[in-house]
């Protein structure tokens, strides 16, 4: 079975964390299946939390526009 994003999200921080939650929220507001939804938010996690351990920006993982970076995500 696989894990639910839900149980780590809590580890990232700051920027990444507020980047998370706006990509999340713009998510749930789009007609996408809960699967697809989950797949694409646990991969989101990844992406920024590898970002954060690493120490790279935010910027490297979503572009300049968070509103542009949702419309792609979708």
């Amino acid at each position: 079975m696989k894990d639910s994003y839900v149980f780590y999200k809590d580890k990232l921080q700051g920027e990444y964390k507020d980047v998370f939650d706006q990509v999340e929220m713009y998510v749930n507001c789009e007609n996408i299946d809960e699967l697809t939804r989950e797949d694409r938010l646990g991969s989101l996690l990844d992406m920024l939390l590898s970002a954060q351990e690493s120490g790279r920006p935010v910027k490297k993982v979503v572009g300049d526009s968070i509103e542009d970076f949702c419309k792609m995500f979708c």
